[in-house]
């Protein structure tokens, strides 16, 4: 048998890029995933005031219509193919549905 490379020996390699994925991209998941969690939150909490009758006493039926296709719209964003949106994507949808239920809810209270 022939030695091709001799014990002890120095293999001559050049380093280019060394990858720390999980060091690179941790706040940018973090917050991502905090942002998701939010939007999660609120929905349930929404979901839930729309339960309550003394809070869904107050609505019409249209205000109770557009706040539910709200939801409906951030609940498939957060269940469906879309982890792969951009963090701005669920802080927009939180936004969208706070300032809705925020809207509604100052008017008719």
């Amino acid at each position: 048998m022939s030695v091709m490379i001799p014990r002890n020996t120095t293999i001559p390699v050049k380093r280019t890029q060394q990858y720390e994925t999980v060091a690179d991209n941790q706040s940018s998941v973090l917050i991502k995933a905090n942002a998701m969690n939010s939007l999660d939150d609120y929905v349930y909490k929404t979901r839930n005031a729309l339960k309550n009758k003394y809070i869904s006493s107050k609505l019409c039926s249209q205000e109770r219509e557009k706040i539910s296709s709200v939801i409906t719209k951030a609940t498939n964003l957060l269940d469906g193919d879309n982890q792969q949106d951009e963090m701005e994507v669920f802080e927009d949808s939180l936004k969208e549905l706070v300032s809705l239920f925020d809207h509604i809810m100052g008017k008719n209270c």
